[in-house]
Parts: structure tokens; C-alpha cells; sequence
């Protein structure tokens, strides 16, 4: 899990005031281990741990996933671009919002033609998964400047 105090999110949230005790919770929910082939579901949590609402600005789509080796070299990622768009998403206070997504196991690989596509299964083994808020510091968006906010790295082991 992550969390993020007033102080780091008054810059993103742009309407939160500093002297208020905002603070977000954000982490990812993925089996610890799944057979080979078989689809991941990921899910990226925020909680609103505070006593008042929080708008967050991101860009389109508002979340990530992406799943690395042991090593740090990227297989695979959610999505693959963003669109240059401000979308807002309210969290209430104590409200945990959801962000789903599924891994098929393929390696994304990218083509200088076409760009993203998917290549062959990843081998058993063990990778890891972080969620992504593409958050938008609404004072910077015009400046094409964007935030991200990261969980913490989940392990998840592909047996054979």
C-alpha cells in the first residue's frame, strides 16, 4: 500500500486545501500465484482515508498496470497510451474506488509499424505487478506535465 498526506496531494488534487488532513490509500490486488495461461485478474484500490471528499484529475484512462521481471525489465502493460484529455474521478471520504483489469500472460512487445502487440506466453517464473493513477497536477496540465501515483510492487508466481 501506498499513502499519500495532505502535503503530497494538494499539488495533484488542485481543490484540496494543505491544511487539510487528506490523505489517499492506494494498493493492487493480485493472486500470489496462478497456473500458466491462465488469465490474472488486477485490480488497483484507492482508499479516501480522510473526513472529506477528494477530486482527483488524471488523464484517460485514469490507471495502470504494468508486470516486470525479477530484473525490472517491463513484459507487459495495461495500457499503452494516454489520452490528452482532464477526466475527474470523486472519492468520497472512507470510499475505496476500483480500477479492474486482466493480464493474458502474453509479453507486449512493441512494432516500430503498428505499435503494441501481443507476443508469445511469459514462462513460469515469478514477475511483478504495480498499479498506476495517472494523476494530473491541475496547475501543470497545460504545461503537458503529469504525476503519477504508484502502489507498491505485488509478487505473482506462474507455475507451470
Amino acid at each position: 500500500m501506498v499513502l499519500i498526506g495532505a502535503t503530497a496531494l494538494t499539488g495533484l488534487l488542485g481543490c484540496i486545501p494543505s491544511d487539510n488532513p487528506t490523505m489517499l490509500v492506494l494498493w493492487v490486488e493480485v493472486p500470489s500465484e496462478v497456473r500458466w495461461g491462465e488469465a490474472v485478474p488486477l485490480t488497483l484500490k484507492i482508499k479516501n482515508i480522510s473526513h472529506h471528499p477528494i477530486v482527483l484529475g488524471h488523464a484517460s484512462p485514469a490507471y495502470n498496470f504494468i508486470v516486470t521481471k525479477p530484473d525490472g525489465s517491463e513484459v507487459w502493460r495495461w495500457a499503452t497510451g494516454l489520452l490528452d484529455v482532464i477526466l475527474t474521478t470523486s472519492v468520497g471520504p472512507g470510499e475505496v474506488i476500483e480500477f479492474p483489469a486482466e493480464w493474458d500472460q502474453l509479453e507486449l512487445k512493441w512494432d516500430e509499424q503498428s505499435g503494441p502487440i501481443k507476443g508469445d506466453f511469459v514462462p513460469p517464473g515469478t514477475y511483478w505487478i504495480q498499479g498506476i493513477l495517472h494523476g494530473n497536477i491541475f496547475e501543470k496540465v497545460y504545461q503537458g506535465e503529469a504525476e503519477y501515483l504508484k502502489t507498491k510492487p505485488k509478487q505473482l508466481v506462474i507455475t507451470s
